[in-house]
């Protein structure tokens, strides 16, 4: 009972900070794929009684834009974080690389990326009020229990 309520709590608590977060990535000019990926994942881990709650990025959401498949878990870091300028080689000497509808021999200047930080906005902005709502289910659900074992 402790486990489930706790892992309920914590999954209900961590809520908004989840649309937040999804709100902020919505802002990132990408196909909305981000956004939408974005969720709450609960774990109950029975035999030490530890609960663990993620948000982040889920498996999942993967999408084929032309020939290229899109999947957030392996850019989502480099827009919340950012890139540093840097160079993109073809894998072969003289080999050609795609970049969107576009066709490029050699290798290309990438200027980099500014770092957006909607995760850590999101959470920076929400963690109070997340860890308030988590202590309010927390003992609403411990009170309830309490009653049904009085009841008994």
């Amino acid at each position: 009972v402790q486990r489930k309520a706790t892992l309920s709590a914590a999954r209900k608590a961590m809520k908004p900070m989840a649309k937040a977060m999804k709100s902020g990535a919505r802002r990132v000019a990408d196909s909305g794929l981000l956004a939408k990926s974005i969720g709450v994942v609960g774990k109950n881990y029975r035999g030490s009684g530890i609960v663990v709650v993620l948000i982040g990025v889920r498996k999942g959401f993967t999408r084929q834009i032309g020939s290229v498949v899109s999947d957030p878990r392996k850019y989502a870091h480099l827009v919340e974080f950012g890139t540093k300028p840097h160079v993109i080689k073809a894998k072969k000497a003289g080999g050609v690389l795609k970049i969107g509808q576009q066709t490029v021999r050699g290798e290309v200047r990438h200027p980099g990326t500014a770092p957006q930080g909607f995760m850590r906005k999101a959470f920076g902005s929400k963690v109070r009020a997340a860890e308030r709502k988590f202590a309010g289910l927390l003992a609403k659900a411990i009170a309830t229990e309490a009653a049904k074992l009085r009841a008994k």
